[in-house]
């Protein structure tokens, strides 16, 4: 342990995978993406088209859309409030009140 105090992660993302069904079986768009993020970093998804960088950021909204198979160790959102929300137990009302305010991304033609 170093002198710093330790500083809890805002996000924390374990092993999320996100599938969607098709007539071939289940298409996994995200497998096994793990993260943290804290106060004062940016994260930046990069990568191919088609890599699931949109699928990983409308999940971490909670838009990822009909059909969608979301998995995940933990989806821990440690709010600006002290309070921890399990993003994986959100319902429609809870996902307003988090939205903009708690979390949020830019899309890459905005």
């Amino acid at each position: 342990m170093t002198s710093e105090t330790f500083q809890q992660p805002l996000l924390q993302v374990a092993q999320l995978s996100v599938s969607f069904p098709s007539p071939q079986g289940l298409i996994e768009a995200v497998n096994a993406l793990s993260f943290d993020v804290h106060a004062g970093e940016v994260l930046a998804l990069v990568g191919e088209s088609g890599s699931g960088k949109s699928v990983t950021a409308r999940t971490l909204v909670g838009l990822a859309g009909a059909g969608a198979a979301v998995r995940a160790e933990s989806l821990i959102l440690h709010g600006h409030d002290g309070l921890s929300q399990n993003l994986l137990a959100c319902d429609a009302r809870r996902w307003q009140q988090l939205r903009g305010r708690e979390i949020g991304f830019v899309l890459q033609d905005a």
